[in-house]
């Protein structure tokens, strides 16, 4: 069983993106749970960034419906001299 669900990864991914934004654009530090971020951590917030990119990817894919089998008929045209 997954450690969490896909909409939890899309979740913790989207907290990290705006966290990145929020530093980029001047404030000198942000807040993801417990966990409080400052500039100089741009680093380790895309690595989370990059993980949890990573596990979005993987959950949307274990949860896509298998391949697609599709059944086609070729019709044989005349042929003309």
């Amino acid at each position: 069983m997954a450690r969490w669900t896909l909409e939890e990864a899309q979740r913790r991914l989207q907290l990290y993106l705006d966290a990145e934004e929020t530093i980029l654009v001047g404030n000198q530090e942000y807040t993801v749970a417990d966990r409080t971020f400052k500039r100089a951590d741009l680093g380790l917030i895309r690595e989370r960034i990059n993980f949890w990119a990573n596990e979005v990817e993987r959950l949307e894919a274990e949860n896509a419906p298998g391949p697609v089998f599709r059944q086609t008929r070729v019709r044989e045209r005349p042929f003309h001299y």
